[in-house]
């Protein structure tokens, strides 16, 4: 089992983590329809699981590891922290301040901290979410806020409960479509409102009533086109109009009657473009305007522009796309899918720089996905976009957490490539992938890693082909893949060592093909993948080996297609993959082997994709895969199974990507792969959910069986009240930490008695008074574990 540092809430090496409202209170009766807010997310498939003692390793091709945010997050201008996780279901594709400290949000998503939104919400300065729901039928790109009128364009054909053709004014207040009616035929990408007049931009040929090529004026009371119309041969991406021009960038070469490839400055009176050109740009995606200065980001990064020459001041050296930008106190904000800015300053999707310089600041929020909007108002940032986590640590393709918190531990090996499979005996970790180098030494796709410091150990066995599976079981570990040889030796995609020397054992049952799943039952091996031969004998794509001998016992299923997993429960061996019949009968995709006979039972869900994961527990078969449809329902990549009857149960998290690999705990079950909504919400690559055989029963008593943390005020300007439940009684620690996880104070370290309690912090701790910022309150007692924000202000 891996330490966990007992006074800190993330594990930190570098930039300050936040993992906001952990919630892991007394395990309540009804989660059978739940996601655990305390796992974290990647920013990349995870591939491989293991669970040894209170740690759950995870392996993939994923570069971080972070607090599941959703993808808008408003974040501290100063200390680069969120403030707060509205979890919007989906993605983000604008922001727009409303003036009065809250923002318009626009994009593709269902709900925002779960409340339903078709893809349009306003929230609040405190960042609730207001009643304003005018919804739409299709995405929404752009925003303009002009005094009680909200204007919309996107790919919708309705807003506001009225058919409004990719464009439309809403009432602020009431959410309720305005008369004005553009009617564009083509997209619209950006608006700008500037006076009496309403900009567009996008993919249309006509809107407002007239022919208009892409970008157009239109009168902000009737939605008629003005006579303004400069042309442009491309579709424009990105606008902002001050100082009398409008600014635009996109695909086009011409535009106003002038050359000006990917940007231009055009007279917002006469549509004629000015005579400065910028050089290409290729592709802007966002532009800002500050005073002289314009700033442009886009596929050649981000630069800043003297607004009325078009001479390039700086170039901020990103070498990726910037997608989004915002200006605020004379710093520029970006966003977009670089990993470096500066030339090589790691900044991962967020960055400020100075206005006026392009020097890089400190200011390091870290995103794991795309930043697709922006917005500042001087103390926060809003940020949206496909992104599903802000914060987080470093983790190149291995990570280990705390399976009872979800909390990232500091175990760090780091590998180069794909991490596929993992195993562990207790006292080291087995990883196997396509890696070249692990755990700081050069080790080519198969490698033991101490659990304490994650550096690789001596062995080396160096298999000359992929690695896909392993097992440990008997003091001995099983490797599948496709190598042909291992340690040095000949050895037929499949081999085991001894886990106490690490030597390799004279076991060689030979597959022509590659072996994908491996499972061990006592001094028989299962094993699964596309070889027509093993163990000595003709053995189609599964097959069980003796693990003396290694030759192929007579339990021969014969699967007519790939067999990728195996799982035993309780008197079957589950199988799923892509054939259609074992043993002579249809089983589409997953079936249930007699370990006798290795026949088929009666046990047929029959899936219409491919079953890559498996797992059993709690009463219930786990199927994992690219399915759509499983136990005679409607299920997407992931369902329940009654172990008797095959029918999938009413339990439905629908993934929307496939699921890769699958753990059960005895409670709950840890879900890996390449989705990034789970239930509904913005969990990315990994997820935890309720077990599916759990029954809603409200407790017995409530008052007795709730877990209360409150804290008021909060924000405060003084001393803090924390008021906390304890239903039976024990061992009680109350403690306070910052935003790097570093303890603060702490105010009840001591056993107590059951009921209500309270405790008051005058905001004094370790090093003195606590300033200005986001702080937690975690609230630790037998079977509870909670934590709550706390904003201190002076």
């Amino acid at each position: 089992m891996l330490p966990v540092a007992r006074n800190s809430l993330w594990s930190v090496r570098g930039a300050p983590l936040l993992f906001a409202a952990l919630l892991i209170g007394r395990a309540p009766n009804a989660v059978g329809q739940t996601v655990d807010p305390n796992l974290p997310v990647t920013d990349g498939q995870v591939r491989a699981m293991v669970r040894s003692g209170n740690t759950l390793f995870i392996g993939g091709d994923f570069s971080r590891v972070g607090p599941a945010t959703g993808c808008l997050v408003p974040i501290d201008a100063a200390s680069a922290v969120p403030l707060s996780l509205p979890m919007v279901a989906g993605e983000v594709h604008e922001v727009a301040p409303d003036g009065a400290g809250g923002w318009y949000v626009g994009g593709l998503f269902s709900s925002v901290a779960g409340v339903p939104r078709a893809n349009l919400a306003h929230v609040l300065a405190d960042l609730s979410v207001s009643p304003w729901n005018p919804g739409t039928d299709g995405r929404v790109r752009a925003l303009a806020v002009s005094g009680n009128t909200i204007f919309v364009g996107g790919d919708f054909a309705v807003a506001g409960g009225l058919p409004r053709n990719r464009v439309g004014a809403l009432d602020a207040v009431t959410g309720a479509a305005q008369p004005w009616n553009p009617d564009a035929n083509g997209a619209v990408y950006a608006l700008a409102s500037k006076g009496s007049t309403v900009y567009a931009a996008g993919a249309f040929f006509t809107i407002g009533g007239a022919s208009r090529t892409l970008l157009a004026a239109l009168d902000g009371a009737s939605g008629l086109a003005t006579p303004w119309d400069p042309s442009p041969d491309g579709a424009v991406n990105a606008m902002v109009v001050g100082g009398g021009r409008v600014y635009v960038g996109g695909s086009f070469t011409f535009v106003g009657q002038g050359f000006h490839p990917f940007l231009a400055a055009i007279d917002s009176a006469t549509g004629a473009s000015a005579s400065w050109n910028s050089g290409s740009f290729a592709y802007p995606f966002a532009l800002a305007l500050e005073g002289p200065r314009l700033f442009v980001g886009g596929t050649v990064g981000l630069r800043m522009l003297d607004a009325a020459t078009g001479a390039v001041i700086w170039d901020a050296g990103i070498a990726s796309t910037v997608y989004s930008l915002a200006t605020e106190g004379g710093i520029v904000y970006a966003g977009g899918t670089f990993k470096t800015v500066g030339g090589g300053v790691p900044r991962a999707g967020l960055a400020a720089l100075d206005a006026a310089t392009g020097v890089v600041t400190a200011w390091d929020p870290s995103a794991n996905g795309p930043v697709l909007a922006l917005a500042a108002d001087g103390a926060r940032v809003m940020a949206g976009g496909e992104f599903t986590g802000i914060g987080g640590v470093p983790r190149s393709r291995l990570a280990a957490l705390d399976a009872s918190s979800g909390l990232v531990t500091d175990w760090n090996p780091g590998a180069d490539g794909l991490v596929a499979a993992l195993a562990s005996d207790g006292t080291r970790l087995y990883a196997a992938g396509s890696f070249a180098s692990i755990g700081g030494q050069a080790r080519n796709r198969l490698a033991a890693l101490e659990p304490i410091t994650g550096v690789a150990t001596a062995w080396n066995p160096n298999p000359n082909g992929a690695v896909s599976a392993l097992a440990v079981a008997g003091g001995r570990l099983y490797v599948g893949g496709a190598y042909t040889q291992i340690a040095a030796q000949p050895r037929g995609r499949i081999a085991s060592f001894e886990t106490l020397d690490a030597t390799l054992t004279a076991w060689d049952p030979t597959a022509n093909g590659a072996v994908s799943a491996i499972v061990a039952n006592g001094f028989t091996i299962y094993a699964g993948g596309s070889f027509t031969t093993i163990g000595s004998q003709f053995r189609n794509r599964v097959a069980a080996l003796d693990a003396g001998s290694g030759l192929a016992t007579s339990w021969n299923p014969w699967a007519n297609g790939d067999v990728v997993s195996l799982t035993f429960g309780g008197n079957a061996i589950y199988a799923g993959g892509s054939f259609t019949a074992v043993g002579g009968q249809f089983r589409n995709r997953i079936a249930a082997l007699d370990p006798g006979t290795g026949l088929p039972t009666g046990w047929n869900p029959g899936a219409d994709g491919t079953v890559s994961a498996l797992a059993v527990g709690g009463g219930r078969v786990y199927a994992g895969g690219a399915f759509n449809q499983i136990g005679g329902q409607p299920r997407r990549r992931l369902a329940a199974l009654d172990p008797s009857t095959g029918l999938a149960t009413s339990w439905d998290p629908a993934p929307n990507g496939d699921v890769l690999a699958l753990a059960y705990d005895g409670r709950q079950l840890d879900v890996a792969g390449f989705f990034g909504q789970i239930l509904g919400r913005p969990n990315s690559f990994l997820a935890r959910l309720g077990d599916a055989s759990a029954v809603d029963v409200p407790p017995a008593d409530p008052g007795a069986a709730t877990v209360e943390l409150l804290i008021s005020p909060n924000p405060a300007v003084g001393p803090v009240r924390i008021d906390y439940a304890l239903p039976d009684g024990g061992a009680v620690q109350l403690t306070i930490f910052d935003v790097q996880g570093r303890e603060v104070a702490r105010l009840v370290d001591e056993a107590q008695l059951g009921g209500r309690h309270s405790a008051t912090w005058n905001r004094i701790g370790r090093a003195g008074r606590a300033g200005s910022g986001l702080y937690f309150v975690r609230y630790q007692a037998p079977g509870i574990e909670t934590a709550r924000r706390l904003v201190l202000v002076d």
